[in-house]
């Protein structure tokens, strides 16, 4: 089923609500790219799980969905590496 960012970033929000005790849902962002952010974590322990979902309007209707996940230990450096890696993503028809 196809369907916008903002209907599915409620979606998402609450689905992640039910596994994580942090969900911020970000809204609008520009950085590394133009999309809705949501992101999720576990806790604050260098193991606990994070996770940030991109939502990119894919300019027909529907969404493209980017999901990024690691520790939180990884933040600073896989984390920053994986918004890189974003940054580059582009609409091609």
């Amino acid at each position: 089923m196809i369907k916008k960012p903002e209907d599915l970033s409620a979606e998402i929000e609450k689905a992640l609500k039910k596994d994580f005790k942090i969900v911020n849902n970000r809204g609008k962002v520009t950085e590394p790219t133009n999309a809705i952010l949501i992101q999720a974590q576990g806790g604050n322990k260098w193991n606990d799980k994070v996770i940030k979902y991109y939502l990119i309007d894919n300019t027909k209707g529907g969404t493209f969905v980017i999901k990024q996940q690691y520790f939180v230990e990884a933040s600073e450096g896989h984390g920053a590496r994986f918004d890189n890696i974003v940054k580059e993503f582009k609409i091609v028809n």
